[in-house]
């Protein structure tokens, strides 16, 4: 069963180092329970969504999940907040 809509809230708090608190969210695009979600946030700018897609593949003695992030910004900070999402 696939389901569309909705809207997804992240919170982080004291989160790294640094000890970030912060919010955000966006809209849910796609949801297959036990094998994709995909859905939209702010890592940049309120402005400037990007998508997040996850996928589950069951393997032998487990499941592979694949991750992809696409909609940044041709920009300095956007590729500084790629960066810091990509490592985080």
């Amino acid at each position: 069963m696939q389901f569309q809509g909705g809207e997804i809230h992240i919170r982080w708090v004291n989160w790294e180092s640094d000890h970030v608190t912060a919010e955000d969210g966006g809209l849910v695009l796609e949801a297959i329970p036990q094998k994709r979600f995909v859905f939209q946030w702010h890592p940049d700018k309120l402005n400037n969504p990007t998508t997040v897609e996850i996928n589950n593949e069951p393997t032998v003695g487990g499941t592979i999940v694949s991750l992809r992030e696409h909609g940044y910004s041709y920009t300095e900070s956007s590729r500084t907040i790629m960066i810091n999402c990509a490592v985080g």
